[in-house]
């Protein structure tokens, strides 16, 4: 068979109760809805011979020796042949019997499907944890901060075609490989369906690190969210650092109160939105994130040279404003003097002495990229 219609593709570690009878539900739902398929199961190097299980029950097996469960997924869908992909465990927690489901969803136009264990309403093999916290939480997250609506982000069962695995490229190694698809088939603008699924009973221990794969996932919806990770506070503190030096001009009693937390926002608000132009422009040039005109267009403006000049603008502007009240000071023989300008000349130094640092940073990361793309060219 040189060209099957699906290819199921599970990834395998020491499945040996379950891997064979997987292979064969797959061939057998294969079988019974008429459908040309192959089945992939990528070995993440497991020890109990569940690859010669797998072999025997049909598969093709495929070994990847970087432990990882997206890793595992990555070289097994190098291999797939098929113009539909199905993903699934190789656990028995899922019945495979629902694959001709997904592929006629994909055949309806659908360009990514995912089952939904939530809508399923069977839900013997997931933990209290997992069920009640883990998973609702990870799932309402990822829905606030890209805008999507699935109710299981986490669901080991899907589909998609050829061309849209393309187009997410995936490339994380551990769990969080499940959210990684997701975010990228909502970025990507890819049509996606849920479809209910039953989860079974576990019969072996599950792979997944409660707490350590939460973390990985965490971070990566937060890496992948710039602009909420980093543009959202910067702003947010920038502007409430303005309205409080503005408030301590009228607020006499509390002047210096409020231009001290409006000082250490300010400089907080400025270091942060030099984070979210480094990420933004490694998710861009790392392709992960769509191009975004406006902001394309603001990174664009941006060079060494014009963070330099408004670093020694900020930096000069104070150190002015701090060489007068100095100035005054003196000329008042030193006697102490209630000057409202003083945080402001502080700050505006700190800020440009910030800008000036970042500016060099931001122009390193640049010459790398540079150098990286001119030695892959090469």
């Amino acid at each position: 068979m040189t060209s099957p219609e699906v290819s199921v593709v599970m990834p395998c570690l020491n499945e040996r109760p379950t891997v064979g009878e997987c292979v064969s539900q797959a061939l057998t739902a294969f079988q019974r809805a008429g459908i040309a398929g192959e089945v992939i199961v990528c070995d993440n190097g497991s020890s109990d011979g569940s690859q010669e299980i797998a072999r025997k029950a049909g598969a093709r097996v495929i070994p990847q020796p970087l432990r990882g469960y997206g890793f595992a997924y990555q070289e097994g869908l190098r291999y797939a042949r098929g113009r539909y992909i199905v993903i699934a465990d190789s656990d028995g927690t899922y019945d495979l019997n629902e694959i001709p489901r997904f592929v006629q969803t994909l055949r309806e136009g659908a360009d990514f499907v995912t089952g939904t264990r939530f809508r399923g309403n069977a839900l013997e093999g997931m933990s209290f944890l997992h069920r009640y916290i883990g998973n609702p939480l990870l799932t309402l997250l990822l829905n606030y901060l890209f805008q999507t609506s699935f109710s299981d982000v986490y669901c080991g069962m899907r589909a998609f075609t050829r061309d849209a695995y393309r187009r997410i490229a995936p490339r994380s190694p551990g769990m969080e490989f499940n959210l990684e698809l997701a975010i990228h088939a909502k970025k990507a603008g890819l049509r996606c369906v849920e479809i209910p699924i039953q989860l079974r009973s576990r019969r072996i221990p599950a792979k997944l690190r409660t707490f350590k794969d939460g973390w990985r996932s965490l971070r990566l919806l937060l890496l992948y969210s710039p602009n909420s990770l980093f543009l959202t506070p910067a702003l947010a503190c920038l502007l409430t650092s303005g309205g409080l030096f503005i408030l301590s001009f009228f607020l006499a009693p509390i002047w210096v109160q409020l231009q001290a937390a409006a000082s250490v926002l300010a400089i907080i608000g400025g270091q942060v939105l030099q984070f979210w132009i480094v990420a933004r422009g490694h998710s861009l040039s790392e392709k992960v994130d769509p191009q975004d005109p406006f902001i394309s267009r603001l990174l664009r403006l941006f060079s060494i040279e014009r963070g330099l000049a408004l670093g020694a603008l900020l930096t000069l502007s104070g150190g002015f404003l701090a060489a007068y009240l100095c100035f005054e000071w003196v000329q008042g023989g030193l006697a102490a003097q209630n000057n409202r300008w003083g945080y402001i000349a502080l700050t505006l130094i700190a800020l440009g002495v910030q800008i000036i640092a970042g500016s060099f940073f931001i122009g390193l990361l640049a010459m790398k990229k540079l150098r990286d793309s001119l030695v892959d060219d090469a």
